[in-house]
């Protein structure tokens, strides 16, 4: 089973009823994150190149987690909009 952090009240939900443990709470983050953001703000500190370098060692992650491998996409998400 395979969860992301992006629908993790529904996965979590859907595991403990799995479980036979739907009574129980799943704990909730107190703050909320935005995760595009976050990656972008990350991404903007590392050059095209160190980001190939972490996208070969990530990759079999991003395609197992459905995240996109396009190297482009990723460096035009640390471009000032």
């Amino acid at each position: 089973m395979t969860g992301h952090y992006e629908t993790l009240a529904d996965d979590s939900r859907y595991v403990l009823d799995a479980l036979g443990i739907g009574d129980r709470q799943f704990p909730q983050p107190s703050v909320s994150h935005n995760s595009t953001a976050r990656l972008a703000e990350m991404l903007a500190q590392l050059t095209a190149s160190e980001i190939r370098r972490l996208l070969d060692v990530y990759r079999i992650d991003f395609a197992l987690f459905g995240y996109s491998t396009d190297i482009s996409q990723l460096i035009k998400q640390t471009q000032p909009k």
